[in-house]
């Protein structure tokens, strides 16, 4: 029984620690179903943030993929990139203003 319990335990800890998933950005775009030059494109129009770098390399993590995937929703709902990026900011401003 003891075994049990520190199984549970164990798992307890395990999942009140969640994994961060890093992509590179070759990674990122075919999660998201796209490409990595508009990636880079969403990027350089502050869509989304730019990628933690570690030396030469990007990585980029869970929040860039779901920012992508809206992206991409919105897109094919025939928003434009600028409408995007307005939309978005006044979500950030929304958020913020909770806080």
């Amino acid at each position: 029984m003891s075994s049990h319990n520190a199984a549970d335990a164990e798992t307890d800890t395990i999942s009140a620690h969640k994994v961060e998933r890093e992509y590179t950005i070759d990674q990122l775009a075919r999660a998201a179903d796209t490409t990595v030059r508009n990636v880079r494109a969403y990027q350089d129009r502050g869509l989304i943030p730019p990628p933690e770098r570690r030396g030469r390399t990007g990585y980029y993590g869970s929040e860039h993929l779901s920012r992508l995937r809206i992206i991409g929703q919105m897109i094919n709902r025939g928003y434009t990139l600028t409408s995007i990026g307005e939309l978005l900011e006044a979500g950030n401003t929304v958020v913020t203003s909770l806080r």
